[in-house]
């Protein structure tokens, strides 16, 4: 009886899966439903209509059901993804991936790289922070380095040749605290009477040669950041990437997660490295055997037992090498992961401690995310759904990681350490890049996941069908990067299904000669100027007050003062008032009373009109109606309203 009852409890809670799964077109389950509610096969106050307190959201330009009519409605009978998925990727994936195979990589061997690369992804705050202790460090050496040298005219030049070697030292040994002490070992037991000149101008030798060995990949990384930031502007602007195949969203959101690869880039990129190791090692020697005037290379350090892998007391000069070139990847070699990131103070007020640096690797993930998470959660419905919770889930993930890194390098040997850090950051890095995919081919396509429901709870939650005026909202206001020929501005507003979806008052003012209409941010009414006959703001029109049921009907004079009244989607009555200089004006309504326009304003408010209510209302009018208005009317002007002409 127990089996039976957990098996019906799996196949439930399957069924509850595939059914929130369901992929869904809401574009297509827009027209449907507006073809039933033409042949009146669906009534106005259907329990699927998303009810908001006072009318149930059935109006033609403002569609909203609710979970369980989307559900019922709009799924298709098999799961589906985005039909442009690649487009949706190609937008940061193939960017994102030149980002990541730019950063710096020490040749430590391919596996070693690779699994560097995991910590970049999988935990992108410690690897920040190691690079900004790298740069600490530098700097305080750099401090110590002025400390050692004489005052006088050369003492900068001296103090950055010494404070290159002890970097050298750094390098080689991982331990700050130990720089000076071999320096002043190698000094001390020097078998060569070497003047101060020699010293010095060994030492500026040696650093030459020390920077000379290091890669720079500058330009590179720079032609890489430039390829991810033009691969979104071009998502963001029609100018630049062309017609889109969806509105930029969901896909801008995710780029904008991943943007802090773009600081990683440049912090691994600006500190390099050497090309190998065993350059910097070598290096070493010869200034070591120089100084001390021996005539073999010194292969030992006393003051570093670190460079040893393991505690064996291994005693062949072959052997020490061999633990020194194996244990890179823990031993400071890979700037990335540097688990002791505890600095001596040199008592200067350059200091900045590890808090700092740790708040400073925290701001580009903060910032990445933040940008991401608003973009998605903005982007209709408006509210917490699947993608946001994607969105706050990684970024959790990517808080605890160096969380985990730390617990894990105070509690284990380097050795095991490096390892068990580099397996959770595997696991991390691939459960994200997972989830960004499976989001970016539509995983998340549900009515479930479009409904904002984790916000707004199960009753208030809705789904709204092929929101393309939010979604221009969302491109001309929230998305900064976006710029175009004419800009709609609103006063702030409430764009909530809670109330009108009215986002402020629209205040149009358009050139009647032109033919050219502008928005601007003004109170008045629309009226004509008599001296120039340009059209002047004059009165602030809701953008629901705008019909587009039919073309604007001119045919009998009328007096002088002319109003243009038109029937908006929710059934509320605007005006538009017109003053026209030297000639009879007219009235143009739904209601019959249909006037005539003289000379030329006529034909440009004809011109004009019906594309301006065409925007303001409903943006894919010219699709969904066969074009009415812009077979009839110039194409330029329903073509730079995004009115599609076949």
């Amino acid at each position: 009886m127990g089996n039976n009852r957990r098996q019906v409890s799996w196949i439930a809670t399957f069924l509850a899966v595939a059914k929130l799964a369901a992929a869904v077109d809401l574009g297509t389950c827009k027209i449907n439903i507006q073809a039933r509610l033409d042949n009146d096969t669906l009534a106005r106050n259907d329990s699927i209509f998303y009810f908001n307190g006072t009318t149930y959201m059935y109006q033609r330009d403002n569609i909203a059901l609710t979970i369980a009519g989307c559900q019922a409605n709009c799924p298709k009978p098999y799961f589906d993804l985005y039909s442009d998925m690649w487009p949706r990727l190609l937008t940061w994936l193939v960017p994102a991936l030149l980002l990541v195979g730019s950063v710096h990589l020490p040749r430590i061997g391919t596996l070693n790289r690779l699994f560097i690369i995991f910590h970049y992804m999988g935990d992108p705050v410690d690897s920040m922070w190691s690079l900004l202790t790298k740069g600490e460090v530098w700097n305080r050496l750099y401090t110590l380095a002025l400390q050692c040298t004489h005052e006088g005219p050369n003492q900068l030049p001296t103090a950055k040749a010494l404070a290159a070697v002890f970097t050298a030292f750094e390098e080689l040994t991982g331990d700050m605290e130990t720089v000076q002490q071999e320096f002043n070992a190698i000094m001390s037991d020097a078998r060569t009477q070497l003047s101060r000149q020699d010293v010095d101008y060994i030492l500026k030798e040696t650093a030459e040669e020390l920077v000379d060995s290091r890669s720079n990949e500058g330009l590179r990384t720079a032609l890489v950041i430039v390829n991810y930031l033009w691969a979104v502007l071009a998502a963001l602007v029609p100018e630049i990437g062309g017609v889109q195949s969806s509105q930029p969203g969901g896909r801008i959101g995710t780029a904008m997660f991943l943007s802090w690869l773009v600081t990683a880039v440049l912090l691994s990129n600006t500190l390099s490295g050497f090309a190998s190791r065993r350059t910097c090692l070598r290096i070493m020697e010869r200034y070591t055997r120089t100084i001390k005037g021996r005539r073999r290379d010194l292969h030992i350090f006393p003051s570093s037992p670190r460079l040893l892998s393991s505690r064996s007391t291994a005693t062949g000069t072959q052997q020490k090498l061999q633990d020194i070139f194996s244990a890179q990847p823990w031993t400071g070699t890979v700037y990335a992961y540097r688990p002791r990131k505890r600095l001596p103070p040199t008592s200067t007020t350059t200091d900045r401690s590890p808090f700092h640096l740790l708040s400073l690797s925290l701001l580009p993930v903060l910032l990445s995310s933040t940008t991401a998470f608003v973009i998605i959660f903005y982007t209709p419905t408006i509210g917490l759904g699947c993608r946001t919770l994607w969105v706050l889930t990684l970024t959790v993930g990517l808080l605890v990681s160096p969380l985990l890194t730390f617990c894990i390098s105070s509690f284990l040997r380097p050795k095991s350490a490096f390892y068990l850090t580099i397996f959770k950051d595997a696991f991390f890095s691939a459960a994200g890049v997972s989830v960004i995919v499976l989001s970016s081919i539509g995983i998340f396509n549900t009515c479930w996941c479009w409904s904002g429901v984790y916000s707004r709870g199960i009753a208030r939650a809705y789904v709204d069908l092929d929101p393309q005026d939010e979604r221009e909202h969302n491109l001309h206001r929230l998305y900064p990067a976006v710029t175009s020929n004419w800009a709609v501005k609103t006063e702030p507003g409430d764009r909530s299904r809670e109330g009108s979806k009215t986002a402020g008052s629209f205040v149009m003012c358009y050139n009647l000669y032109p033919m050219v209409f502008y928005k601007e941010l003004e109170e008045g009414a629309c009226k004509i100027n008599s001296q120039d006959s340009r059209v002047e703001p004059a009165q602030a029109i809701q953008s629901d007050q705008l019909s587009h049921r039919a073309p604007l009907r001119t045919n009998q004079p009328m007096a002088s003062q002319g109003a243009v009244g038109t029937q908006g989607a929710v059934g509320t009555q605007g005006a538009v008032g017109t003053q026209v200089a030297g000639g009879t004006t007219g009235q143009t309504t739904r209601s019959g009373r249909q006037v005539k326009l003289t000379n030329k304003a006529v034909e440009a408010w004809e011109a004009t009109a019906p594309c301006l209510a065409v925007y303001f209302a409903q943006k894919d009018y010219c699709t969904t109606n066969n074009g009415d208005y812009c077979t009839t009317i110039k194409k330029d002007y329903c073509t730079s309203i995004n009115c599609h002409i076949d």
